[in-house]
């Protein structure tokens, strides 16, 4: 049943969906239910009826996908589900509700009696208002292979046993919370499986060494949108798989370590735009063989050194916009910096797209391209 984007606004009781034994799937999303048709008055909410026999479960007995958006949502109440729910379930969403709370045996059973694991594989508490997260909370998922916890307000820093015991988790987004720092050891019980990290939108000013590594298998690393000022050489050390790498939107300033990037052959995105940065040490995209997207526009780049771009024969995008380029630095008495073939040596005609606009003084006079590049599909000065 998909009862998406409609203006129900009551439902019957919950105990009623036992009565649909062939339901697999409940989908209730963007609603305007006022009335929460299961739980207590305070908005806690729970689909396991208050017994002994935590067997007892108000859901259908085939029921593997719950989609649940209702606001008046408060609070993710103790053995909410039940062991026979939690053993069936793939999917589960409790999303776009005022949700503050997730009580640390909401995932848990009741008796004595383990029974089963859960089988659910996909967690989503997306766009709640959850502020804080008990190390334990997620201890009983062990199968859990996505999990979303975007758009919450947690705050602060991540307790470093939050994720242990999830050794199958794959995907993991923890984007737009108020998140400012990470205990280095948080993510280390993810190593054997974590493939795709979504950290951007928080409030994260630095990070510490050691954070990111173990991750092996780590393809996405997303950083948009915090308050890094720099990132130490280490930090993305043995991430020997990642291919796609976020550091758009932060404070990055000066010039990045020319041993930041090392060792990343796999990275074929990275976006460095709307920064701070001044300059690009000529050895910094040295490894990066595959790289197919290179932005560094928004910042404050006044030259380039050639050769900087000697390796990235791979390069299909390159933005350069939106610097200072052209303008003649400090170190240069004001001369102004021309681009010639020197400058884009390395690259080939794989190179699609070149955007060198909005820069000082820069202008069709100052570019010389080199010949691998005289077929080159988008050019804009």
């Amino acid at each position: 049943i998909n009862l998406n984007y409609n203006h129900i606004r009551a439902i019957p009781p919950v105990a009623l969906l036992a009565c649909l034994p062939g339901l697999t799937k409940l989908v209730l999303l963007r609603n305007h239910v006022t009335e929460q048709p299961i739980g207590d008055a305070d908005g806690s909410v729970s689909f396991c009826l208050e017994n002994d026999d935590d067997d007892y479960s108000l859901m259908p007995s085939n029921l593997t996908l719950l989609v649940w958006s209702i606001s008046t949502v408060k609070r993710l109440a103790a053995h909410a589900f039940g062991r026979r729910a939690l053993s069936q379930l793939d999917g589960l969403r409790l999303e776009n509700s005022d949700m503050v709370e997730v009580d640390p045996l909401a995932f848990a059973n009741k008796s004595s009696n383990a029974g089963p694991p859960a089988a659910v594989r996909e967690l989503s508490l997306e766009n709640n208002r959850i502020v804080t997260l008990d190390p334990a909370t997620f201890r009983p998922l062990v199968n859990l292979v996505e999990l979303t916890l975007s758009q919450n307000c947690l705050t602060g820093s991540l307790h470093p046993d939050t994720f242990l015991g999830l050794d199958k988790l794959e995907i993991l987004y923890l984007g737009q919370n108020r998140i400012t720092a990470i205990h280095p050891d948080t993510f280390k019980p993810l190593a054997g499986s974590l493939r795709e990290l979504g950290l951007a939108t928080n409030q994260i000013g630095s990070i510490q060494s050691g954070t990111f590594h173990g991750l092996a298998k780590l393809n996405t690393l997303s950083l948009s949108n915090n308050e890094l000022v720099s990132v130490a050489p280490d930090t993305f050390a043995g991430l020997t798989a990642l291919a796609r790498l976020d550091l758009d939107s932060n404070r990055l300033s000066g010039t990045l370590h020319p041993d930041t990037l090392a060792g990343l052959g796999a990275l074929r995105e990275l976006n460095l735009d709307l920064n701070q940065l001044q300059s690009v040490e000529p050895s910094t995209f040295r490894d990066l063989v595959q790289l197919e997207r290179l932005w560094l526009n928004g910042n404050l780049l006044e030259r380039i050194v050639p050769g900087t771009f000697a390796t990235l024969g791979a390069l299909k995008s390159l933005r350069l916009h939106s610097n200072r380029l052209g303008g003649g630095g400090e170190g240069d008495g004001g001369r102004r910096q021309r681009l010639g073939p020197d400058v884009f040596a390395g690259l080939t005609d794989q190179l699609s797209q070149l955007y060198l606009y909005d820069n000082d003084g820069l202008d069709a006079t100052a570019v010389t391209l080199p010949p691998s590049l005289n077929n080159i599909a988008e050019f804009l000065i």
